[in-house]
This record gives structure tokens, C-alpha cells and sequence, in this order.
């Protein structure tokens, strides 16, 4: 079957077709672009000479009506990006743009000429080396497989013919360790792995693979994968149910699991994934409308259903690096075309009210909130391309700090700090101040923005004390401080060892003065 993941709804949908081709192969959709009246705005930021906030950008491809189905961002400067034909043709080409100064110049351009052919995806290592997936939406043939460039995508090299099944996706670790991901060969997914910048692949073997079993027909989506730290790669799957199987050693080996997404629809299975860590993530499933969530903090071995409030769009997902939990959304289709963000790893989700109803497709962030959303473009120099630039960074709010404000002297107590960073960073360290002349203490994180941080301290002597304590985020602001004033009344802890001889001597002496002291 033909097959990639194109989740768009337009107005009109022309021309999406599905082909058998081969057994086990991967299906192919078409996004189609519609004319949209824009929100006229004006930018605040524009004005002092800045950006911030949505705005748009060419994406450089010289036909009209060009979307994005892929995106990857590798830094705040440099992202590439995959492009197919948004107008209902079915014209499939090997199309890609790609921008090293923060998207200012995005450069469109082929990987070879021959139609038939589309990319799975795009992996950006920097400005001038990346990796693609290039499929053909017939039979797979020897121009199929794994293509490189140390140029910034002005040659190619045909690194690896295959995998032989379809060629899905593509991911690179740094510049030695990479894998390629395909759909099922011999009962079983295909899967490559390469130490060597791609000159050479093995094959994962089936021992490999644990987990949910492997059934007749189940495939990959092209572009439907993400990798996370240094270490995790993870791909969905459609089946009779959508699967996920996810690596933590580099695609050596996999586990598989199934997400709750449903095998129904026009996009059937896990149609995207994100997520924040190797345990914390989200499996999307497009109901036509809106995703349908499921969120794991095992590292895909459990998933569990969000009910989510507001509007998940259904033509991107992608984790905001250095936040606590936050996600971005991105959609296409008509009726549902914007994008939105979730401060709470998907619970919740909050329209950017600049974009709503302009078609956003496929997105990624990078850290410090900036990010890329793919839409249609009019020209080679209009549209195509929306950035998202964060609004400055804002600090902390001021921590609150409990714990107990009256006890004893020489007794050591516990103290808990939360901070809200207005940004979702994560709180880098808190800076405590115990009052009592002892010097700052530092509590080293990450912490989540509005997680805890504990420290104990004990004071010597009797008196009243201010704690104090300042938030520093991940882009190293502090914020104010937040004060909890304590008592430590005197200790009742009596030293005369002659005093306590003499009233061991004479117990039924002074009971008065024993029982203040204590004793």
C-alpha cells in the first residue's frame, strides 16, 4: 500500500489515493492547501525592531501550494524540512528546504529529479549534514533507501539501497551512530543501524524485538518517530490497533507496546509521537478532527488515554525542550486549523489566538521555545513557513516555602521550595538564605516548574530567623525572593552535670523548677 503521514482535512479534499503496491508496504496520503482568510495583526516586537510570537516565512519551494509533512529543528538557526505537492495531484518528488540563519533564507531543492519518489523523512546534524528516507510510491527499487549531504543539500549520496520493504524514516545520533527504520521484511520490522555515518548498515536481528508480537500487514508512517536524548528512538505503527515500539540503546534493540490509538480513520494507528524524556511522552491519533492522546511515563511499556481540555490540532506535535511539560500542537484542517500549546504534558491545551485558523503542519522546537511549523506557500517568496519566537523570557515567580516555623534549637527540619516559571522552564537552582549567618545553600535541579525541592537545615541557637529563597531558571534567570519567618525558642537542654547529680539525689526537691527544665 501506498502511505505516508499526511494528516490533513481541507476544504475540498481532491485526489487522495491508496494504492496496493506490495504487501506490508506503507501508505501514502496527500495534505491539500485552501485558501484561508488570515487575522490581520500587528506585531508589537515588529515594531522595536524584533520578532516574537508567529511569523511567517518563505519556504522557498518555486511551485505553489508546497506543504511540509516533516519537520526537524536542530538548533534556533538551523532546520530542515521535508515539502510535497499540497494541491490534490498526487505528485510525489523528493522535495526539501532548509534554513542555517533562523529562517530569514530557507533554501528548497531535490535530492534527484524523477517523480514517483517522496522522502519518509529528514535528519538536520547541523547546516551542512543530514540524512533522508526516500521511498517510491511504487515497487522499491534501487533509488530507494538512505541518502546523505555534507553540503547543506546542494549533491547527495546514495548511501544504502533499502531497507528493502520501505524506507519510513531515518534518525542520527551524532554523526557516527544512526538508524533506519522500514516496515516489516521476513515477519518482522526492518530495522538498520549504522556506526559509521552511514557508509555501512546491519540489520537488527528478530531477537531483537520484544514486546507486542509483530502481525500480518502491521507497517510504519513515514515521519511518524522521534528520538530523545542521546540514547532513545520510537516509532508508530498502524495495525489492527496502533503500536509503538520504542529503542533506548540506539536501535539495537526494541520493545513494542500498543498505545490505545485507533487502527480507524483516514490516518489508522499512531499518526505522531512526542516526547519530553525517555519515560514522558505522547502517542496522537487523528480522529478527523483532533488527536486522540495517550501518554506514558514508563518508556512506552504502559499508556494511558488523556481526556484532554481545549483543542489538540491534528497536523503536529512536538515537546518544547528545557520545559517542564510543555507541548505544541499545529493543525491544517479545515474548521481546526491553528495551533496550541499544553503547560501539562497534554491535560490541557490554549490556542495561540495569532494563528488561529491558518494551516500549520508539521512542526519541531528547539530550546529556548523556538520553533518551525510548516503551511502552504504562494511562491518561492511568499509563505510557506511559520517561526515561533517566545516572548522574552520571564523569571521565576518568588518560591513558597514551608516546613515548621516553630521548634527547637539544635533540631534539624526539612523545608520544601516551589517556584511557577511563567515560561514552563525548569527551575535550574534555588538559593536559600537560613537567617542565621551560615552562608547560602544551593539546591541543585532541574526541577519542573511548579515541582518541590527539599533541604534541611538546623539552627544553634534560640532566636527568630527569615528564610529566604530565590528561583533561577534553565536560561539562568532569577527571580524574586520568597521569606518564611521562624522561632527557635531556647533549648530546655540543662549542662550543670552537678545540678542534675544534685536533683537526681533528691528527686521529690523543686518539682516545679523540674518541670520547666524538663527534666
Amino acid at each position: 500500500m501506498k502511505k505516508t503521514k499526511l494528516f490533513l482535512k481541507a476544504v475540498v479534499v481532491i485526489g487522495i489515493a491508496l494504492a496496493f503496491v506490495m504487501p506490508g508496504a506503507a501508505m501514502i496520503a496527500n495534505r491539500e492547501s485552501v485558501n484561508v482568510d488570515k487575522p490581520a495583526y500587528v506585531s508589537l516586537p515588529k515594531i522595536l525592531g524584533f520578532e516574537e510570537g508567529w511569523v511567517e516565512q518563505a519556504s522557498g519551494f518555486w511551485d505553489p501550494s508546497r506543504g511540509i509533512n516533516f519537520m526537524d529543528a536542530v538548533d534556533e538557526n538551523t532546520a530542515w524540512a521535508v515539502g510535497y505537492d499540497g494541491t490534490g495531484g498526487s505528485v510525489y518528488e523528493t522535495l526539501f528546504t532548509t534554513t542555517a540563519d533562523g529562517g530569514s533564507l530557507w533554501t528548497a531543492n531535490k535530492i534527484f529529479l524523477d517523480e514517483g519518489y517522496g522522502l519518509g523523512n529528514i535528519c538536520g546534524l547541523d547546516g551542512s549534514t543530514a540524512w533522508a528516507a526516500v521511498f517510491s510510491t511504487g515497487a522499491q527499487d534501487e533509488k530507494c533507501g538512505i541518502y546523505k549531504t555534507t553540503n547543506g543539500g546542494d549533491s547527495w549520496v546514495h548511501q544504502f539501497e533499502g531497507p528493502y520493504s520501505f524506507a519510513n524514516n531515518v534518525w542520527f545520533f551524532d554523526e557516527n551512530d544512526g538508524v533506519a527504520l522500514g516496515d516489516q521484511a521476513d515477519d518482522y520490522f526492518e530495522v538498520w543501524t549504522s556506526d559509521d555515518g552511514g557508509d555501512t548498515w546491519t540489520r537488527v536481528p528478530e531477537e531483537s524485538f520484544s514486546g507486542i508480537e509483530v502481525v500480518p500487514g502491521e507497517y510504519g508512517w513515514t515521519g511518524v518517530m522521534d528520538a530523545i536524548g542521546d540514547n532513545t528512538v520510537i516509532f508508530g505503527t498502524h495495525a489492527p490497533e496502533g503500536n509503538a515500539f520504542i529503542s533506548h540503546d540506539r536501535g539495537l534493540t526494541w520493545f513494542g507496546s500498543f498505545t490505545g490509538c485507533s487502527g480507524s480513520g483516514l490516518n489508522p494507528g499512531v499518526n505522531e509521537l512526542a516526547f519530553k524524556d525517555p519515560d514522558h511522552g505522547l502517542a496522537a491519533h487523528d480522529n478527523g478532527a483532533t488527536y486522540d492522546l495517550y501518554t506514558t511515563s514508563d518508556g512506552g511499556v504502559n499508556w494511558e488515554e488523556i481526556t484532554p481540555t481545549g483543542t489538540p490540532y491534528a497536523s503536529g506535535l512536538s515537546f518544547v525542550p528545557g520545559t517542564g511539560n510543555m507541548y505544541i500542537s499545529t493543525g491544517g484542517a479545515e474548521g481546526t486549523s491553528g495551533a496550541s500549546y499544553s503547560l501539562d504534558g497534554g491535560q490541557t491545551w490554549t490556542d495561540y489566538t495569532e494563528v488561529i485558523d491558518i494551516q500549520l503542519l508539521s512542526c519541531d522546537f528547539v530550546n529556548g521555545g523556538i520553533g518551525w511549523a510548516g503551511s502552504f506557500n504562494t511562491d518561492e517568496f511568499t509563505g510557506g513557513m511559520y517561526k515561533y519566537t517566545p516572548p522574552p523570557n520571564q523569571a521565576p515567580s518568588p518560591p513558597e516555602i514551608a516546613g515548621e516555623i516553630d521548634g527547637k534549637a539544635g533540631v534539624s527540619y526539612e523545608y520544601s521550595f516551589k517556584s511557577i516559571d511563567p515560561d514552563d522552564d525548569d527551575i535550574a537552582e534555588y538559593t536559600v538564605d537560613w537567617g542565621d549567618n551560615s552562608g547560602e545553600e544551593t539546591i541543585t535541579g532541574p526541577f519542573a516548574s511548579g515541582d518541590f525541592a527539599y533541604a534541611s537545615h538546623t539552627w544553634a541557637n534560640q532566636g527568630d530567623y527569615v528564610i529566604t529563597a530565590k528561583a533561577k531558571d534553565t536560561n539562568d534567570l532569577e527571580g524574586p525572593e520568597g521569606t518564611l519567618s521562624i522561632t527557635m525558642p531556647r533549648s530546655k537542654v540543662v549542662t550543670s552535670t552537678f545540678f542534675q547529680w544534685f536533683l537526681q539525689q533528691f528527686p521529690n526537691s523543686f518539682p516545679v523548677l523540674r518541670i520547666v527544665l524538663g527534666l
